[in-house]
């Protein structure tokens, strides 16, 4: 089993406390802001970009351009530290699934996903209305959003999987710097089946071995992404979500029942 993660422009650091399994490898794809502990590989990203957010998402949207076809591979943001609960665990996924990832405690629907990086600044509305343009002209379905959580992935490179990767690189391209959209809609042009981790209860995160929770599991991350958006354009949802609205032919006051307060407090009031 390969556990791997990619850092740039110095936004993480290797955290002291990662558990390492002497049956597994350890993997690092960095662009040399980063100083890398004897236990990790380290190896070059193969993508130049000037966003150092989305060329540190290449090896994790495409791990076939890195890995070897039958090699198990599990990815993990570098913000996250590494325990033992989360490598067991791990294994125990990869017997079990070629492809696995997480769904969203909340639940997130379209436009929900939508709002919570704009309010959030993480995007501007011309970045989502982009992403949504695109999509307007393919067979998406706005209302089948799978809500996926992406900070771990589990996956066995099989060949199967290429196109679905190649069309996610592809779209994670459009509009905003995030990927859970264009996941989805990898997902839905490919009809490429995931198992999918989700806590029985919903609002509580999936029990791997980490902390997945914005405010309390990053501890290794050493400075905030810059954001694309700006930090008053949560008081103008209003006009985000009637461009949602014109590209997904959803009635928003529908499906937009999220309060991002805490993502708010966390990435504009409090930066």
């Amino acid at each position: 089993m390969i556990i791997y993660t990619c850092i740039t422009n110095g936004y993480d650091k290797f955290s002291d406390e990662h558990y390492y399994d002497p049956d597994v490898r350890y993997v690092a794809f960095t662009d040399g802001t980063v100083e890398v502990p004897e236990q990790w590989e380290s190896y070059p990203i193969k993508v130049e970009h000037e966003c150092p957010r989305r060329r540190s998402a290449h090896p994790k949207i495409c791990p076939h351009h890195y890995f070897e076809v039958g090699q198990t591979t599990v990815w993990i943001d570098g913000c996250y530290t590494i325990t033992k609960e989360f490598v067991e665990t791990s294994k125990s996924i990869l017997s079990r699934s070629k492809l696995t990832h997480m769904i969203h405690p909340c639940r997130f629907n379209f436009v929900e996903e939508v709002m919570e990086g704009y309010v959030s600044s993480f995007n501007t509305k011309e970045q989502m209305v982009e992403i949504m343009e695109a999509l307007m002209e393919l067979d998406y379905d706005f209302r089948a959003y799978c809500s996926p959580v992406l900070a771990s992935i589990w996956r066995h490179i099989i060949p199967e999987m290429y196109e679905f990767h190649d069309i996610w690189w592809k779209y994670s391209l459009i509009g905003p710097n995030r990927d859970q959209i264009s996941f989805d809609t990898a997902r839905q042009l490919t009809g490429m089946q995931w198992q999918t981790i989700k806590h029985p209860a919903q609002n509580y995160w999936p029990e791997v071995g980490i902390d997945f929770d914005h405010r309390t599991g990053k501890k290794n991350r050493l400075g905030k992404h810059p954001q694309a958006g700006d930090l008053e354009q949560y008081k103008r949802e209003g006009e985000m979500l009637k461009e949602i609205r014109r590209c997904t032919r959803l009635i928003p006051k529908l499906y937009y029942k999220h309060n991002f307060q805490s993502m708010i407090e966390a990435n504009v009031l409090n930066r």
